[in-house]
């Protein structure tokens, strides 16, 4: 049996919240404030940015109306490779005029 790839493993749970949530109707608005916290720190759990504790990951799927075990099912569509984090400040944007 091969190891398990974390980042791999962290990429498809979080799409499969992300599907999952999708499927339940409900917002990432909603859900983030169900579980207490900000739209944009949900938006990093579905990203796969942030690492979601089993505590945090049993409160979605709560909130969503499913078994844990589903968010460690295959996703629907194709999991694209662990994004590359960019380190650093974001580049500005220059405005063409």
């Amino acid at each position: 049996m091969e190891p398990a790839d974390p980042e791999q493993v962290i990429a498809i749970v979080a799409r499969k919240i992300g599907e999952v949530r999708a499927r339940s109707g409900k917002t990432q608005a909603a859900v983030a404030e169900a579980l207490g916290t900000t739209t944009t720190n949900y938006q990093r759990i579905e990203a796969g940015v942030q690492n979601v504790t089993l505590r945090t990951l049993v409160r979605i799927a709560n909130v969503v109306g499913v078994r844990v075990a589903e968010f460690f099912e295959e996703p629907e569509a194709p999991t694209p490779e662990a994004p590359q984090r960019r380190r650093g400040r974001p580049r500005k944007r220059t405005v063409a005029g």
